[in-house]
């Protein structure tokens, strides 16, 4: 028998598929399909090639330079361009490749230090992703951003995005608090689920048996944003840490504010209690 698209109108391989088993499973017909196990191995760490930030001569993106990040904070977040890198990998045996062209790569480090995986920032403003992430690698969100590089310190600052946690190191580098750590969140919640310790939650427990106290959430300050930092606030709260949240003006995030904002919102961060999670709320109606 031969099959047509055209006559079952399905425009896709898998519609097809889904037809014909409709087809034969209203005729009384079991469809059974071999499941394969999928295999995933990285063949290179990073794209490749890349150029290591600041290149020669202390040389940064205008991308970056642009957004007031420097060549300090390329080279201790150890970021690279790719012009025409690629990601090699192989799948099911079979080797593939994704390109990383004209993107900053961010590299992502667990707690201990150890690379696990990477995102490319788009600098054209023409690609369809802004952010491109490895195919079978790890999710950003199961690490604390920076995190490796808080061990020790007492106080941490917590931003979302990779840029976000520039501009507090920055901002922190700038005034000589040298005492404080910005991290990460990759998005405005804590992952807390994992079986093997590679979540957020298991970063901030690691960070506390080396010292940590203090945890300043500092979100954009839009509502939803607001009422997920009181979320990890309490959360945090639950396991000994003293937490605080620090807002910015409405529509700002650290990346966006000034380095005189970021410096009053620390200032007047106001510490965390169930008083002050009601506060918010109400205030938030």
């Amino acid at each position: 028998m031969v099959v047509c698209k055209a006559t079952i109108d399905a425009p896709s391989g898998k519609q097809v598929i889904d037809h014909l088993e409709g087809y034969f499973d209203a005729m009384g017909y079991v469809v059974e399909r071999e499941h394969r196990e999928t295999t995933f191995k990285a063949l290179s760490g990073l794209p490749d090639p890349i150029i290591t930030l600041p290149a020669e001569g202390g040389s940064i993106p205008t991308y970056l330079w642009e957004r007031g990040v420097t060549a300090k904070t390329c080279a201790k977040f150890k970021l690279h361009f790719s012009d025409t890198g690629v990601f090699r990998y192989e799948l099911n045996g079979y080797e593939s490749q994704q390109d990383f062209y004209q993107r900053v790569i961010i590299p992502v480090f667990d707690i201990t230090g150890d690379l696990k995986t990477f995102q490319g920032r788009d600098i054209t403003g023409t690609q369809e992703d802004k952010y491109r992430f490895a195919l079978g690698m790890p999710a950003s969100g199961a690490y604390l951003y920076n995190g490796h590089n808080a061990l020790g310190k007492q106080h941490v600052i917590v931003g979302e995005g990779a840029f976000d946690v520039w501009s507090l190191s920055q901002y922190l580098w700038d005034q000589g608090m040298d005492d404080v750590e910005a991290v990460g969140t990759f998005g405005k919640h804590l992952s807390q689920t994992s079986d093997d310790g590679e979540d957020q939650l298991s970063a901030f427990l690691m960070l506390k048996e080396a010292g940590l106290k203090t945890v300043t959430f500092m979100w954009d300050s839009e509502p939803a944003a607001i009422r997920d930092a009181l979320k990890a606030c309490d959360l945090l709260t639950q396991h000994g840490f003293s937490c605080r949240m620090a807002l910015l003006p409405t529509g700002l995030d650290p990346n966006e504010a000034t380095p005189a904002e970021v410096g009053r919102a620390i200032s007047q961060a106001q510490p965390y209690s169930k008083a002050l999670q009601m506060k918010m709320r109400l205030q938030m109606l």
